[in-house]
């Protein structure tokens, strides 16, 4: 079971661990299904209001689907996409190294880079820190999420296309153990810090459960034998490698 937001009051407040700040090198994953991509509707976000935010992810409907890393002193980067549709699941990931200024993110949906519109040049030096986290909304009290959520994923450190590829094609971000520092799946459990890596605490608010989208997970036998989910081959008996029976 996934969670489903109303659009109005609905969102899943985290506060992150140590290991999930200060990330300036990181990678944020999810599988969504919008029932509305109106304007300034917010997927999630680390921080509060200005100044105390870090980076959002929210539509805006003269440019698309935005992502804002505020994290630079003087300037605000910010990068868009056109709108996913509504009405279906889609999965999204942007990874981003906040290096330098004139690095941009790379931006996939469904597994595939998508064109980037740079939109502000970020600017300054780059401090990453805050540690509230806020899924569905901002600062939770509004521009609510319209749609439903799962699989969330953060890593601290850029993915490669082919990881992205991956996730693309349903598997779990288990199946990418390294730098991966929090994973939500939002399985309709009552309580989210129950099924978090990396600590965090959760708290949830109205979203109810609803169906998941289907997701390949490491089977016990996988983990036993590699020691980690990992990706199987592109081979025809791939298939093997997640009953743990091997090639």
């Amino acid at each position: 079971m996934a969670r489903d937001f109303d659009g109005s009051n609905d969102d899943i407040d985290l506060t992150l661990a140590a290991s999930q700040v200060g990330l300036t090198t990181r990678s944020v994953a999810g599988w969504f299904y919008f029932d509305s991509v109106a304007q300034y509707r917010r997927i999630m976000q680390n921080g509060n209001a200005w100044p105390n935010l870090d980076w959002d992810w929210e539509f805006d409907d003269g440019f698309g689907l935005v992502f804002a890393d505020h994290g630079w002193s003087t300037g605000t980067g910010s990068w868009s996409i056109s709108k996913p549709s509504t009405g279906s699941w889609v999965h999204l990931c942007y990874t981003y190294d906040a290096g330098s200024t004139g690095n941009n993110p790379v931006i996939y949906k469904d597994g595939a880079s998508q064109s980037i519109t740079e939109r502000e040049t970020p600017s300054g030096t780059y401090s990453y820190s805050q540690t509230n986290f806020y899924l569905g909304s901002d600062s939770g009290s509004g521009q609510y999420h319209d749609g439903r959520m799962a699989e969330i994923a953060i890593w601290d450190r850029v993915l490669t296309s082919g990881e992205v590829a991956i996730l693309g094609d349903a598997y779990s971000p288990l199946f990418i153990p390294n730098g991966l520092v929090l994973y939500l799946p939002l399985m309709g459990r009552t309580s989210p810090e129950i099924e978090l890596i990396g600590g965090s605490n959760g708290t949830l608010t109205e979203t109810s459960a609803i169906s998941h989208p289907r997701i390949i997970y490491p089977s016990l036998a996988q983990i036993r034998r590699f020691g980690a989910g990992a990706a199987p081959a592109v081979t025809a008996n791939a298939w093997r490698l997640l009953t743990g029976v091997g090639l």
